[in-house]
């Protein structure tokens, strides 16, 4: 069943996001859609697991309405449901990327950059350049040093490099 246009759902936290997603993935695998290739993509990786098991709890309801002859289509869905590509978009553009990056010159073996890693890299960026700067002869960076100390400069620079992160947060 062809789409007749992608569709993009965005809003606040508790409008029916999921619900809404997990309501036309059914429709569309009702409708002869692959479940192989019905892209969903969230965030992260908890809203991505979150449909997908949402998804899984949706098809066993709508099983229970249809006759056992026509329990087969959908017991295959939920077999090929863990392949299916619901994921984050990081994880979806990895997936891309490692089937088809070596025609843009990318290693397929590449991994993604997590939070964590991304910060200790900004920290170890910030310590490199105040050493940097200082041994060179910045006096501005030296008085800044004077008074903030390194780790006071660093955890300055690493978190405004968190800060300007434009990804969605999720701050409770």
């Amino acid at each position: 069943m062809p789409l007749p246009r992608n569709i993009v759902v965005r809003a606040s936290a508790g409008t029916g996001k999921t619900y809404k997603l997990v309501t036309t993935w059914v429709e569309l695998v009702e409708g002869g859609g692959d479940p192989l290739r019905i892209v969903a993509v969230t965030f992260t990786e908890k809203a991505a697991a979150d449909m997908r098991s949402r998804i899984r709890e949706a098809i066993a309801d709508h099983m229970k309405t249809l006759p056992t002859s026509e329990h087969g289509k959908w017991t295959r869905v939920l077999t090929l449901l863990p392949a299916a590509p619901i994921n984050t978009i990081h994880g979806f553009c990895g997936k891309l990327l490692r089937e088809s990056g070596l025609h843009a010159g990318i290693d397929p073996s590449f991994s993604i950059l997590d939070e964590q890693r991304s910060l200790d890299l900004a920290r170890e960026s910030a310590v490199d350049t105040l050493r940097n700067e200082i041994r060179d002869g910045n006096v501005q960076v030296a008085e800044l040093f004077a008074a903030y100390g390194l780790d006071g400069l660093v955890d300055g620079a690493a978190g405004s490099v968190e800060e300007s992160d434009c990804g969605p947060r999720d701050d409770g």
